[in-house]
């Protein structure tokens, strides 16, 4: 018995450590509602603005370790909304980089848009500066619940000879299923930078 014992400990202390470094990719699905301002350069007060909703599709795809998250994203909306801002679709390509806190399944991330292209009706387009800030809510290893707000400005341009300031910004509630690859699910691989008298503590899902 003292024997097997031995064994077993020392076995647990040569027991490589569980990897921190890994890939992967996260399909998102959600609804987007936001609202396109033109207003006049120096002044706050716009004059036209209308409403933008409609669902968005996308997915994230990067590299972990263990906390820490940097993607590459591609998003696509079709939106609708009042008279003039039927047809409209955004196409976003851009790089996210976040964390996920160790003691509860939450992410938060920020990202820039390196493409952002606003398509109207008529097939003119616009061409955004744009940023996101986001948060995820792990409802299951691979199953995350998401916030996001978007903002976007355009280039200055003439509009009725009055030199105007273009913006849209948005929120946006979505589902994303992140696969991982090499590493476990995104919450429990954060929950190894806990210190290791911790990690007994780290969240658990489902029942206990």
């Amino acid at each position: 018995m003292p024997f097997l014992f031995w064994v077993n400990s020392v076995s647990a202390a040569i027991k490589p450590p569980a990897p921190t470094f890994g890939e992967f990719v996260e399909p998102i699905l959600g609804f987007s509602l936001g609202t396109y301002k033109v207003t006049p350069d120096g002044s706050s007060t716009a004059i036209n603005s209308f409403s933008l909703k409609g669902p968005e599709f996308g997915v994230r795809a990067g590299v972990l370790n263990t906390s820490y998250m940097l993607a590459g994203r591609f998003q696509y909306e079709t939106l609708s909304g009042s008279s003039d801002g039927n047809g409209i679709s955004n196409l976003e390509l851009g790089i996210d980089i976040g964390g996920t806190f160790t003691s509860i399944p939450l992410r938060i991330w920020f990202g820039v848009n390196l493409k952002d292209t606003l398509t109207f009706a008529d097939g003119t387009t616009a061409e955004a500066t744009g940023f996101k800030l986001g948060t995820s809510y792990f409802y299951k290893p691979n199953v995350a619940v998401n916030l996001t707000y978007t903002t976007r400005s355009y280039a200055k341009k003439l509009t009725a000879s009055v030199l105007t300031l273009q913006s849209y910004d948005s929120f946006a509630l979505s589902i994303s299923v992140p696969f991982t690859f090499g590493v476990p699910p995104i919450p429990e691989l954060s929950s190894l930078n806990r210190a290791p008298d911790d990690r007994p503590n780290r969240f658990k899902f489902g029942p206990q």
